[in-house]
């Protein structure tokens, strides 16, 4: 499973909406109903106790789109869903790291490229992604 996840400058530790739709349709694929319960209620847990944060589109859900779509152009491999999720990094300005373990877009050059370039368009600091 893709576990993205990303850090603002305060090093709190930020999830984003679609991140959290993938997390909760991956595990219960791979763990057994008790092992489900268990990771949800830890993850309600985080956000109860605000160690763990939401960020949804931002001000415009239309810009989130639009940077999907210019992602996608830049590199047809990236799925809907991760453009998604490196969008919302992106449209986050406090934003500075997206976390992942995908190789598509650690090792996609044509991505990286199209990362950069929207963040100067936008007038942001550059989004550094890590492997996780």
């Amino acid at each position: 499973m893709k576990q993205l996840v990303y850090k603002r400058k305060r090093q709190e530790l930020i999830v984003s909406t679609p991140v959290i739709g993938e997390l909760f349709s991956k595990l219960p694929e791979r763990y057994d109903t008790n092992k489900f319960s268990e990771m949800a209620s830890k993850f309600f847990k985080f956000l109860k106790e605000e160690k763990l944060k939401t960020w949804h589109y931002g001000e415009s859900n239309t810009k989130v789109f639009n940077i999907v779509v210019q992602l996608r152009e830049a590199d047809i491999c990236v799925t809907p869903s991760d453009a998604l999720i490196i969008a919302c990094a992106i449209e986050d300005k406090n934003c500075t790291l997206l976390y992942t373990t995908d190789n598509v877009i650690l090792n996609s050059t044509k991505l990286k490229d199209a990362i950069e370039n929207i963040c100067e368009e936008n007038r942001r600091e550059k989004l550094r992604l890590s492997e996780l």
